[in-house]
């Protein structure tokens, strides 16, 4: 019996350890004991991203335009936007319909959790009994 809890032990870690893990969510929400590799998906970022290129800007046209244009020229703005857009697309792609969520191998899809271990838990627990 002893060998078969080390065995489910080995193989739940393994299943964590190499599960691809999104998790999805905006500002307001924060997750727990995330796992250092797990992807991080803000789906207010790119308002984030616009509120801070709008912030303090004057009401003269040319004055805020010349601003816009110098923040739009920082280094890695464009990336940052890029990727904040395709965290969107990804998690739309998956139908991701509420937040937080956690997607697993993005297949599994968890709603209301912010423990991300304990949904992967949860997760590990259906894949022993559906796959």
């Amino acid at each position: 019996m002893r060998n078969y809890l080390y065995l489910f032990v080995l193989l739940f870690c393994f299943n964590v350890a190499h599960a691809e893990i999104w998790l999805v969510t905006d500002s307001k929400h924060q997750f727990k004991n995330v796992p250092a590799d797990a992807r991080l998906i803000l789906l207010d970022e790119p308002e984030q991203i616009q509120s801070k290129l709008n912030h303090g800007l004057p009401g003269y046209s040319t004055n805020a335009a010349a601003i816009v244009k110098q923040r739009l020229n920082q280094p890695n703005f464009h990336n940052t936007l890029r990727q904040a857009l395709q965290n969107v697309v990804d998690a739309y792609s998956y139908q991701v319909t509420k937040i937080p969520a956690i997607v697993v191998d993005k297949k599994y899809i968890v709603y209301g959790e912010t423990d991300v271990q304990k949904a992967i838990a949860d997760i590990n627990t259906y894949r022993s009994t559906h796959d």
